[in-house]
């Protein structure tokens, strides 16, 4: 009885596992986005910062003051995925 438990338990896994992928793909090809909601990103307002000599951090903590790194849902970017943003925004220029 426990092994007919299992047996069935595996099958209906994996259906909804095909279920699961099937459903993906069918949104992916109607062009929805799958996954978290990215953080606008601003680039312009920060090398606006960046020239005017303001820190890597400086820059975060105004842009976050002001909600411009938050997504609609009012979480706002961490520090490190903003430096990370801002490095790679920058290439091998190095901040100030």
């Amino acid at each position: 009885m426990t092994v007919l438990l299992g047996i069935l338990s595996e099958i209906e896994r994996a259906i909804i596992k095909e279920r699961t992928k099937a459903g993906l793909e069918r949104a992916r090809e109607e062009g929805k986005r799958i996954g978290r909601p990215p953080y606008p990103f601003r680039e312009n307002e920060v090398k606006f910062f960046l020239d005017r000599g303001y820190r890597i951090k400086d820059n975060w903590k105004i842009l976050k003051a002001d909600g411009k790194i938050c997504n609609e849902k009012g979480k706002c970017m961490s520090y490190e995925t903003f430096r990370r943003k801002v490095k790679k925004l920058l290439g091998n220029k190095k901040p100030p």
